[in-house]
């Protein structure tokens, strides 16, 4: 291959991607939807491992399974189809419902009912530590109870929260709602 940072194949892909951001796929009620970008970036890696896995040459080594000029051009085309469907106003990512607060006194009354008095300590901990981190659970994951503590002076729940995507900790506190408390 001449050139293996800038194929012919690349400007196929490339063609394909903007078709996959233009394209309309019909719905069983007759109009037409765009791709979401996870569907256009699934389309789009599929062509390209059937093409690599067929035309080996197109995978070249240098300890990476794809070349970068097609991750790069998998990241443009998510990229631009998240940014063009905010434009059309589509619903770009479905983020689930938050819990209702009486939800939470309900699970953690149904914990405390335990025969073993040992249960639901941690489950209990963990269903408010989510509640009053707006539902989130990455960063839950990502913290250990060594290293947080209760904090008796300001008298409030500390906390490593870790942002594993970006590789950035903060320290997170979690304070005591007097209309929260469980009897």
């Amino acid at each position: 291959m001449a050139n293996q940072l800038d194929p012919p194949i690349r400007r196929k892909l490339v063609d394909f991607s903007i078709f996959l951001l233009g394209y309309k796929c019909g719905t069983s009620r007759g109009a037409g939807t765009y791709f979401r970008s996870g569907t256009a970036a699934q389309y789009i890696s599929a062509l390209k491992t059937k093409l690599f896995n067929r035309f080996r040459p197109l995978r070249f080594g240098l300890g990476r399974d794809d070349p970068e000029w097609c991750d790069d051009i998998c990241r443009s085309l998510k990229m631009r189809a998240t940014a063009a469907a905010i434009a059309r106003g589509d619903i770009v990512a479905e983020k689930a419902v938050g819990v209702a607060r009486q939800t939470i006194i309900e699970m953690s009354k149904h914990l405390m009912d335990q025969a073993d008095e040992s249960l639901g300590y941690e489950e209990r901990a963990v269903l408010t530590t989510l509640y009053h981190a707006v539902g989130r659970g990455g960063e839950v994951s990502a913290s250990t109870w060594d290293s947080s503590y209760w904090e008796l002076d300001r008298e409030h729940f500390v906390l490593d929260w870790g942002e594993v995507k970006i590789g950035v900790q903060h320290i997170m506190t979690f304070h005591p709602d007097a209309t929260f408390c469980i009897k």
